[in-house]
């Protein structure tokens, strides 16, 4: 895979990841405490090189890219999403 492409992946990541929390807040108002600081930290870099520094590695939107992998191959456990 390209740069260019890891790059779009990850930064996809990143927003599955913060709507994911998003929704678990107004279901629940609970949300994961790391999560939502990784995603609240990106909307400050916003000058950063790649989405590894905006997000700080790319273990940081490792639950948003498993998120990614299931809904591309039809294992989504949301039935919200289409």
């Amino acid at each position: 895979m390209s740069s260019s492409m890891d790059h779009r992946v990850l930064a996809l990541a990143g927003v599955a990841q913060a709507l994911q929390q998003v929704r678990r807040i107004a279901e629940t108002g609970h949300s994961e405490a790391a999560t939502v600081r990784t995603a609240m930290d990106s909307v400050f870099r916003v000058d950063a090189a790649s989405p590894e520094a905006v997000y700080g590695s790319a273990a940081a939107v490792a639950p948003g890219l498993r998120l990614l992998h299931n809904y591309f191959r039809n294992q989504a456990q949301d039935d919200v999403l289409p």
